[in-house]
């Protein structure tokens, strides 16, 4: 038998899966930050957690059941940044500490012991 593999469609497919995550994770973006604008949770654990937990419950397990957790770890470190940056916009400080715990977790599925370290300090830091 002989099989050949059809790359076009195979790119185009992969494409499409990319644009879908793209668009969960603009979704994610757009959840966490209307939360964050209009609960304005500040530095509150309980609150922020619940806001963050959008991150795991929405698209950190999801990504796990389907094994797409480097595309989790990846997307959790970019909602890092952006919190970081919607700080300074906004002169507010939000607890990360769950945020950074759970993408620690990705980093360290994904076999990136470095990141979960640092990031699991980074939580821990959160609290201090």
């Amino acid at each position: 038998m002989n099989h050949t593999i059809d790359t076009k469609r195979n790119v185009a497919l992969l494409d499409d899966i990319g644009k879908r995550l793209s668009d969960i994770e603009n979704e994610l973006y757009a959840t966490i930050g209307g939360e964050l604008a209009k609960n304005n949770p500040g530095r509150d654990p309980g609150k922020c957690n619940v806001i963050f937990g959008h991150f795991t419950r929405d698209f950190l397990m999801p990504c796990n059941a389907h094994g797409l957790l480097s595309r989790a770890a990846l997307a959790g470190d970019g909602i890092i940044e952006w919190v970081i940056a919607i700080e300074k916009e906004m002169g507010n400080q939000f607890h990360k500490g769950a945020l950074f715990h759970d993408t620690a977790i990705a980093h360290f599925l994904c076999g990136n012991v470095d990141k979960y370290e640092y990031l699991l300090a980074m939580a821990a830091e959160e609290d201090v």
